[in-house]
């Protein structure tokens, strides 16, 4: 298991029902329920692997929000570092000027999870896992395939990054000759930072990109499906290209079409 990666993402929706069937015919997901003393408190994304019988694989997550009224507000899907001991890096996280929002806290036998905030003020989860580690199948359509961060102050997130996760940070350009950074531990590059605010409506966060077939189908079944498109798209050289939408309830996240 790697560590000291972002790993998982979820969001947090009022209306389960239209929020599945929004999430469903986007990527093809199916959901199990999970339950906690006869109720539902989450949900986990699926795919179905081709196999006989087909089997289900964990993908990303949806729960319940805090909120019960409907917003016009922009709202964002949480990302969830993996780390091997969350004691030890909520004390770092301290020590490097973030803050611990929810202190760790046990999820059923999944895990232990914190939610904290970086410098800059960027929220994020930490995630020590017990019987869940994370997605189950990767790099195919519907699955979270990057994360990508946000922020007005590369410098300062470089640093306490690397000192809580320790985590390198490899400066590029795109093709346009804009800066951007590539985030990676023990060689394995996992996430990326530029401080372009604009491609989420000027806000600092943490935003996962789910992977598409189709950039320009998924845009269109997005704003179908009472989503939107906030940014894109925007085509990368030799990577693909991407858009950041939201789903019906106003939550941002990201997709991509890779480039074969």
């Amino acid at each position: 298991m790697q560590y000291n990666t972002v790993k998982w993402a979820d969001v947090s929706v009022r209306d389960w029902t239209s929020a599945k069937a929004f999430y469903a015919a986007m990527f093809d997901w199916e959901f199990v329920d999970q339950y906690f003393e006869g109720r539902v408190v989450h949900s986990l994304a699926c795919l179905d692997e081709s196999t006989e019988p087909p089997a289900r694989t964990s993908v990303a997550g949806l729960g319940p929000s805090m909120h019960s009224e409907a917003s016009d507000e922009l709202k964002y899907w949480r990302s969830y570092i993996n780390i091997p001991d969350i004691a030890a890096a909520v004390e770092k996280i301290d020590a490097a000027q973030g803050q611990v929002i929810v202190p760790p806290m046990d999820v059923m036998d999944a895990g232990v999870m914190s939610v904290c905030m970086d410098p800059n003020g960027v929220v994020f989860s930490l995630w020590q896992p017990v019987s869940h580690a994370g997605p189950e199948v990767r790099n195919t359509s519907g699955t979270v395939c990057w994360f990508e961060l946000t922020s007005s102050d590369p410098k300062q997130s470089m640093e306490f990054y690397g000192t809580v996760f320790g985590w390198a940070a490899d400066k590029r350009q795109t093709s346009t000759n804009q800066a951007y950074w590539v985030f990676s531990t023990d060689g394995c590059a996992f996430a990326s930072m530029h401080s372009r605010l604009g491609e989420t409506s000027g806000k600092e966060l943490w935003l996962p990109y789910i992977q598409v077939a189709s950039l320009s189908q998924s845009e269109q079944n997005c704003r179908q499906l009472g989503g939107s498109v906030l940014f894109g798209p925007k085509s990368e050289a030799g990577i693909g290209s991407y858009a950041v939408v939201t789903d019906n309830e106003q939550n941002m996240f990201g997709i991509s079409e890779y480039t074969a």
